[in-house]
């Protein structure tokens, strides 16, 4: 009695491991392996049957979803050669060419606080702050604290200036890592590469002007005094700059470019005896961006940033 349980044991044992190894395995494009039956692979479609239930319903699933078959006797048969890999971070992926690839991109850095560097020399202290919106572009807002500078460069009419005022800048940054193709670090990743951006500048200021005057009776007499002049001024330009991204942590950028701009300034007062005509008030040097005048209502704009990206 023994002896037959352990033969039949045995022919159990062997029909079930027949049966494994007969059956065909389904790989999707998520890796997730299906045991079957397949019954037929057509031009769109893989019907098959589980392989516990040789008798049950016939399935049917779409050929885009299936990455590979494994047919009994172990051949393969790749279904969809270009399926879907999983997101990966950027730390956990390998260094090849396929590393900044849309698909496998997940931003790390995508918000940015930054420092205009030259600012302080010219008299104002600059702060901005940029925020990604999509793979190909970021927004980006400035303000301006005038007066709060190292120096206070003189105005076209070298008047002594004490200056106190703010600007204000707003851009949306289109990245065009498209001009450096071959280069793949640039592609699909932000606050890093070249960029474009169409940018808008309000900048107001007041200063407190000295001013001399001769008398025509007496040219030994002349009197001095001060008066404060408010300026506003308006800008609207094209920016091209580019910009890095050091141990994914630092952003250094450097940007120049030019536009459109205006300005009005008030008029001295009556008593001082100075002319109003507004090209003797109004300054070349807006702190924001340098004026070329009313003459040539344009405007040049530049400068390098040190920022903080998290």
């Amino acid at each position: 009695m023994i002896a037959l349980l352990k033969k039949t044991l045995f022919i159990f044992l062997i029909i079930s491991a027949n049966s494994l190894l007969a059956q065909d395995t389904i790989i999707k494009n998520n890796n997730q392996k299906i045991p079957c039956k397949i019954i037929e692979i057509g031009t769109t479609e893989i019907k098959y049957k589980f392989s516990n239930l040789p008798d049950g319903p016939l399935i049917i699933i779409d050929k885009n979803e299936v990455y590979k078959v494994k047919l009994q006797g172990s051949t393969e048969v790749l279904i969809n050669e270009n399926r879907a890999q999983p997101r990966r971070r950027r730390h956990e992926e390998e260094q090849t060419d396929d590393h900044y690839k849309k698909e496998e991109f997940v931003p790390e850095r995508t918000q940015a606080i930054k420092f205009e560097l030259l600012h302080p020399l010219i008299g104002s202290l600059a702060f901005a702050y940029e925020r990604v919106l999509t793979n190909e572009l970021s927004g980006e807002v400035k303000i301006g604290i005038i007066g709060a500078g190292i120096s206070t460069p003189d105005n076209t009419t070298n008047l002594n200036n004490n200056v106190s005022g703010l600007f204000f800048k707003a851009a949306p940054k289109l990245l065009l890592y498209r001009l450096a193709e071959g280069h793949k670090k640039y592609q699909y990743k932000p606050l890093f590469g070249p960029y474009l951006k169409a940018e808008l500048i309000y900048s107001n200021f007041t200063r407190n002007n000295l001013y001399y005057t001769n008398y025509s009776y007496n040219p030994y007499v002349s009197s001095s005094g001060s008066y404060s002049a408010t300026t506003n001024a308006y800008g609207v330009g094209i920016i091209f700059g580019v910009e890095t991204l050091i141990a994914n942590l630092i952003t250094f950028e450097f940007y120049v470019g030019g536009g459109y701009a205006w300005a009005t300034t008030s008029n001295p007062p009556a008593s001082t005896g100075l002319s109003s005509n507004s090209n003797y008030n109004t300054p070349n040097f807006m702190y924001s961006h340098i004026y070329l005048g009313d003459g040539i209502p344009a405007m040049i704009s530049g400068g390098l940033a040190i920022g903080y990206a998290f």
